[in-house]
């Protein structure tokens, strides 16, 4: 069975409108042939050659993932460059890249949402312009504590703070990616701490005067949680149209950034 690849891309930007995107930003079917069949969908965060190789390996001609390749409108395509060894292995190896970033970041059910349900946080609503989620823990913790209860729940993410909160940690905002435009509104909604990933000087500047907790658990480390629920509303959607889809996730990324010793091993 399977389908086209148009059909993926069709329901995609049904589900997840490119209008939402950013206007910098680079979504949709960036790299492909609609009319190509696919069988085998693989969902990665990003757009790489290890993703590719895996999809290529599995024998699925459609990658979907939340980065996109590039940013930036590109002057030429050269095997040589980073961006070009992509876009080149992806035609020869006929494999479609389909990329659902800023648009997907405003769905109800994006990055900030998975997030928000993986720090188990009850009654959840909408920071700003559909980015962020607040909520509040089932326990209010010291911030010390709940620093510690982050860490178990990201083992392998060096997390960085800024700011303090004397008060015991009850309502957290979270927001996938880098979040940190977020700050004043996570501030004006009461919040005791927001988790979020790169956190630049002059933001952990502003918590500092705001007088409220940021915690920095890195951009991959917030956002890789939509990964396997994309696959799974991929999945849901071929057995509902009965295009007999397989759905798998590429499971081999890693941070780029990493702590110097992991580094020099």
């Amino acid at each position: 069975m399977g389908c086209r690849v148009g059909d993926v891309a069709s329901w995609l930007d049904e589900s997840f409108p490119t209008e939402l995107a950013d206007s910098w930003d680079c979504v949709g079917l960036v790299v492909g042939d609609e009319e190509a069949m696919v069988e085998h969908v693989v969902v990665s965060l990003d757009p790489t050659i290890q993703s590719l190789s895996a999809a290529q390996g599995r024998g699925s001609s459609l990658l979907v993932t939340h980065h996109p390749p590039w940013v930036r409108p590109l002057r030429r395509i050269c095997r040589q460059q980073p961006e070009g060894e992509l876009v080149w292995k992806a035609v020869q190896s006929g494999i479609s890249i389909y990329c659902v970033h800023t648009n997907l970041d405003r769905s109800a059910q994006g990055p900030s949402a998975q997030l928000a349900e993986y720090l188990e946080l009850c009654d959840v609503e909408e920071v700003a312009e559909g980015l962020g989620r607040v909520g509040r823990l089932a326990q209010p913790l010291p911030w010390k504590g709940f620093h510690r209860w982050l860490q178990e729940r990201f083992p392998h993410a060096p997390i960085r703070g800024a700011g303090r909160t004397e008060e015991p940690i009850e309502r957290v905002a979270v927001c996938g990616g880098s979040g940190a435009s977020v700050i004043d509104d996570a501030h004006r909604l009461g919040v005791q701490v927001l988790v979020t990933g790169d956190v630049k000087y002059h933001d952990a500047r502003k918590a500092e005067s705001l007088g409220i907790l940021v915690l920095d658990v890195g951009h991959f480390s917030s956002e890789r949680l939509v990964v396997p629920w994309l696959a799974r509303q991929i999945d849901q959607e071929s057995r509902r149209r009965g295009w007999g889809l397989l759905v798998s996730t590429f499971e081999g990324e890693e941070d780029p950034l990493r702590p110097m010793e992991l580094l020099m091993r």
